[in-house]
């Protein structure tokens, strides 16, 4: 289970009226979360819901400040700029 579940789940059961306990299950009927906007799933609820808020129907954030392609994640941004520098180091040598 995730951080965020975990902190969810305690604030979520401390709100219950007294004497009773609300359901909060880990996973669906299914063992799966699906993304209502695409086909993706998901085992934990709290990976859909940062899906949701950082993936799917959002447009890439990070750009590249050299040839402003964009990313969706700034891993992939980092990935790239190593590719600029590789290029830059090739034609030096030549």
């Amino acid at each position: 289970m995730c951080r965020h579940l975990a902190t969810i789940r305690r604030s979520f059961t401390s709100a219950a009226p007294a004497g009773k306990a609300w359901a909060f299950p880990e996973t669906s009927s299914y063992g799966l979360y699906s993304c209502p906007k695409c086909t993706r799933t998901y085992s934990h609820k709290c990976t859909l819901m940062r899906h949701l808020r950082l993936e799917c129907g959002v447009g890439p954030r990070f750009q590249c400040s050299l040839c402003e392609k964009k990313f969706k994640h700034r891993h992939h941004l980092r990935d790239h700029e190593k590719t600029h520098s590789q290029h830059s180091n090739l034609t030096a040598q030549i």
